[in-house]
């Protein structure tokens, strides 16, 4: 290993054993993924079995705003608990707008529903630093969660956010949400099981 994959491997080793004082129940997933260097991804990505980082990446990241690489790997790890990594979503014919693919909007419903679920834990356990420093993206965060919170359905399953984005529930367009919520790379995700 090179001394810049040896140190990504130290943050995420770091990041880990922090949040293992927030989260002590997810020691056993926690523990589930190795961590590894991947270079064809310029981000982190998971596949279940591991944990892959960009070095470059995940050093300026980190550099710039460590809780945001913890975040970012609750993220992942919340990915891989919920089966994010092998949902498709059930959508009607025609329901997808012309500029992006299902699979992108399954993306950020699935990206979406982590960090909804990551705001959640942070409210509960009054984890201060897990908020984006841009104010732009906190609006957006902060305006999609409200109304997440104000209904009755259950918006953090990955399905009905989905549905959400295509109805136009979010005062956003997918290309403004899609930057704010995506920490990862998706390309490694498995199939899902027929």
């Amino acid at each position: 290993m090179t001394r810049e994959e040896l140190l990504g491997k130290k943050i995420l080793e770091n990041c880990r054993n922090q949040l293992y004082l927030y989260f002590p129940y997810l020691d056993g997933a926690f523990c589930s993924m190795d961590l590894k260097p991947l270079y064809e991804t310029k981000r982190c990505a998971t596949d279940g079995e591991f944990l892959y980082f960009f070095p470059e990446f995940l050093m300026h990241t980190y550099a710039e705003n460590p809780a945001e690489v913890k975040k970012g790997y609750l993220h992942m790890l919340f990915h891989c608990l919920f089966l994010h990594i092998f949902q498709r979503p059930v959508y009607a014919e025609g329901e997808v707008p012309d500029d992006f693919s299902v699979e992108e909007i399954r993306n950020l419903a699935c990206d979406i529903s982590a960090e909804f679920l990551i705001d959640q834990a942070a409210r509960e356990k009054k984890i201060l630093n897990f908020c984006p420093e841009n104010d732009r993206n906190m609006e957006i965060r902060n305006t999609c969660f409200s109304i997440m919170r104000k209904t009755e359905e259950k918006y953090a399953s990955v399905h009905r956010i989905f549905v959400a984005v295509l109805r136009g529930d979010f005062p956003y367009k997918p290309e403004e949400m899609i930057p704010v919520f995506r920490w990862d790379d998706h390309r490694l995700w498995g199939k899902c099981p027929e």
